[in-house]
C-alpha cells in the first residue's frame, strides 16, 4: 500500500480524525503550530520513570494555563501522553516530547528515532484495539484516537513523529 491509500483508509475509518502525512507535509504542519502557539514546553523522554516526572510536569502547565479545565478532560489529556510516551520507549527507546498551548487548543508532539512502522501496518495498529503481537501499539493507540481532537503522523526509517490535538 502506498501512504496515499492507507491515508485515505485512516481518514474514513476515523471520520477524518487520523491523517497520516508524508515527512515534506509533517515538518509544514509543525511549523505551523509553532507560529501560532504561545506557549511551548519540552522534555526528553528516555525512561518510564521519565513519563512519570513529565506527566506531572505537563499536569501543572496545563492547570496553570487552563484553571478551570474539566478534570475528565485532563485526566484523557495526561492518558493520551501516558500511552504515546511509553510507546516511544517501548518501540524506540526514547524520544522528545514537546508540548504547545494556544487559546483552547493543546498540541502535544512526540518525536522519536526508532525504526518506525511499516506503512502496512500502520492501519492494524491504529485500528487495533489490542494486540498480543510484540511490535504492536496495542490498544492505547486507539484509544488516542478516541479522547483527541485530531492525530497526525510521520514515520520513516529515521523515527516516527506524532501530532496530537486536544482541543479545551
Amino acid at each position: 500500500m502506498d501512504i496515499k491509500t492507507v491515508n485515505d483508509l485512516l481518514l474514513k475509518a476515523t471520520k477524518g480524525k487520523f491523517k497520516l502525512y508524508d515527512r515534506e507535509k509533517f515538518e509544514q504542519r509543525v511549523s505551523d503550530i509553532k507560529s501560532l502557539s504561545n506557549s511551548f514546553f519540552s522534555f526528553f523522554v528516555g525512561m518510564e520513570e521519565d513519563i512519570y516526572n513529565v506527566r506531572h510536569e505537563v499536569e501543572k502547565i496545563i492547570k496553570n494555563r487552563f484553571p478551570n479545565i474539566d478534570q475528565k478532560k485532563l485526566y484523557n489529556i495526561l492518558l493520551v501522553f501516558t500511552e504515546l510516551s511509553t510507546n516511544m520507549i517501548k518501540h524506540a527507546c526514547n524520544g522528545y516530547f514537546e508540548i504547545y498551548l494556544d487559546h483552547n487548543d493543546i498540541y502535544m508532539l512526540f518525536k522519536d528515532s526508532g525504526a518506525g512502522i511499516s506503512i502496512d501496518r500502520i492501519p492494524y495498529i491504529t485500528l487495533s484495539n489490542y494486540s498480543r503481537l510484540e511490535d504492536s501499539l496495542g490498544f492505547g493507540f486507539n484509544i488516542c484516537i478516541e479522547l483527541s481532537d485530531s492525530i497526525e503522523m510521520e514515520t520513516s526509517q529515521d523515527g516516527t513523529n506524532i501530532i496530537v490535538l486536544m482541543r479545551i
